[in-house]
């Protein structure tokens, strides 16, 4: 299971790439989307009159006046939305397994003289094979995001302190712009990484054409995981990256907002 795991992460990652900066960005708005389909941002509380605002002394008539979802309710949301990827993860893994397992047995034995035309057709014969699969994938995927949302939004409020001044719309928007430049160059990055891991994973292949078992095949594993691998830790750690520097730039906002 766990190799068939491995050729499968091989085989998705600079796919499911591709796609992720549209994701990112479809995800982060459609998270601040509310059943009404505005845009709302329950864990910030509602928005204060700017009469309530004076130099100095933001809000100075709001006690109890924020709110933030419920955190029970939030994390039981969370964990169905985990549970359902979960899920659809199974469900792709199955469907490759029971419809596609000759074609990719093709394609393995085919690609035992990598690059020669038998082993491009097999591989996109695989590819074929398998694209009903991942759609029923990337659909199923969707709709576990689309009913954690409204998960969320059915949540109640708990009231906390004084909500957070208004933000100016247009330095807010330049943080968001920044952070998706900032992603795009990260999965840019990890894409330009894991082009460079075809080789290895193509000599996997070879090396264990014959049977799993072998030393060479295990060896020849271990250094395309080694390359796939760092290029994803390095992914995360970029991603992370951007999302820091966009709260910090969101918190700039917020002290210029409130400053005399």
């Amino acid at each position: 299971m766990k190799r068939r795991r491995f050729w499968l992460t091989a085989a998705l990652a600079i796919a499911a790439l591709a796609g992720a900066g549209a994701s990112v960005a479809l995800a982060r708005d459609n998270h601040h989307r509310g059943p009404s389909g505005h845009h709302e941002d329950h864990d910030k509380g509602p928005r204060v009159d700017d009469d309530n605002h004076h130099h100095g002394h933001p809000f100075p008539r709001c006690p109890l006046l924020g709110g933030q979802i419920d955190p029970s309710c939030k994390h039981q949301c969370d964990q169905a939305e985990r549970n359902c990827k979960a899920e659809a993860r199974a469900t792709l893994q199955s469907c490759l397994t029971t419809n596609c397992a000759d074609a990719l047995a093709a394609a393995r034995a085919a690609c035992s003289v990598p690059g020669s035309q038998a082993c491009l057709d097999a591989w996109a014969a695989y590819v074929q094979c398998a694209q009903p699969c991942t759609t029923a994938f990337r659909s199923a995927h969707a709709q576990c995001k689309s009913t954690e949302q409204a998960c969320k939004a059915a949540c109640p409020l708990v009231p906390t302190d004084c909500p957070l001044p208004p933000v100016d719309p247009s330095c807010r928007m330049n943080c968001k712009a920044q952070e998706t430049a900032c992603k795009s160059a990260a999965q840019q990055k990890a894409a330009s990484c894991l082009r460079a891991c075809v080789e290895p994973i193509v000599a996997a292949r070879q090396a264990c054409a014959a049977g799993w078992s072998s030393a060479e095949c295990q060896s020849a594993l271990q250094t395309a995981r080694s390359c796939t691998g760092a290029c994803m830790r390095q992914l995360r750690t970029d991603l992370e990256a951007c999302k820091v520097a966009e709260k910090e730039c969101e918190a700039s906002c917020n002290s210029s907002s409130t400053s005399p």
